[in-house]
């Protein structure tokens, strides 16, 4: 029998860990912006409103044995954070799923015709959304998930609109309403705390 090493199985333990959540915390930008909350108990998470059911996510990895060889480093580390990146791909697509099959205050979808998109589009489903503002007043603003080929449009066409005077008062009225909405339900929260 081989001798057992407890203390580097220990360390080899540990590195293996903390590649496998580097790859689930660092892959997946959406994922990697959403507020992480312990659950005890419960079979769902409250999210924008309602509640969404836990699904499992699995991920495997296989590894053929070799006579006297062990991993080289690369291998050892890689793998992990694999299937990190596996785990974070299956949630995000969960994530995606919830999101779109009901609008809440937290999330919407946006969709239009290919060619015809306007600030309408962003307008309209900022406005039917909670937005919440920095201790500077600056707002925070959610994070938006978009095709290629809806980015490139979107790049083609954000700095003729930022530079028309009509775009930057409707984005500022918009903000306005969102700063008051946004100070009626922190004072409310005070008051109920």
């Amino acid at each position: 029998m081989l001798p057992d090493f407890p203390k580097a199985r220990r360390h080899m333990n540990d590195l293996w860990n903390r590649c496998m959540f580097a790859g689930l915390n660092g892959t997946d930008p959406v994922l990697n912006d959403m507020q992480v909350r312990v659950q005890k108990e419960g079979h769902a998470a409250s999210y924008g409103g309602g509640e969404m059911e836990y699904k499992t996510c699995k991920v495997e990895f296989k590894f053929d044995a070799r006579n006297a060889q062990g991993m080289t480093r690369e291998e050892f580390l890689g793998i992990p954070f694999k299937m990190g990146a596996q785990m974070a791909e299956q949630q995000i697509r969960h994530v995606f799923v919830e999101v779109a099959k009901e609008p809440t205050p937290h999330s919407t979808s946006m969709s239009w015709p290919t060619g015809h998109f306007t600030p309408d589009v962003f307008l309209k489903a900022w406005e039917s959304m909670e937005i919440n503002f920095d201790d500077q007043g600056i707002p925070k603003w959610p994070t938006a998930v978009l095709s290629p080929e809806a980015m490139v449009e979107v790049e083609a066409k954000m700095p003729e609109w930022l530079a028309d005077p009509e775009c930057q008062q409707r984005w500022a009225e918009l903000v306005e309403r969102k700063r008051k909405e946004f100070h009626e339900r922190e004072a409310r929260r005070r008051l109920v705390e």
